[in-house]
């Protein structure tokens, strides 16, 4: 998964075996399933916090963001 870092068009590869880890240190499992859960189906999931697909499409890219 590549996020957007800063301003401009730099993005970090992020290891989801990693990311998981983090999300245990911070108690943030539950959000990072449903973020992942999100991504993989293009925003079909049903989460409150979550925009709606055409919303985050809208906004990756003002933010020139993408996702591999």
């Amino acid at each position: 998964m590549l996020l957007p870092v800063g301003t401009g068009t730099r993005f970090v590869d992020v290891d989801e075996e990693e990311l998981r880890k983090q999300a245990a240190v911070y108690d943030l499992e539950n959000e990072i399933d449903a973020l992942l859960r999100y991504l993989e189906t293009h925003g079909e999931v049903d989460d409150d916090w979550l925009p709606e697909g055409d919303e985050f499409q809208e906004l990756m890219a003002d933010y020139e963001g993408r996702l591999s």
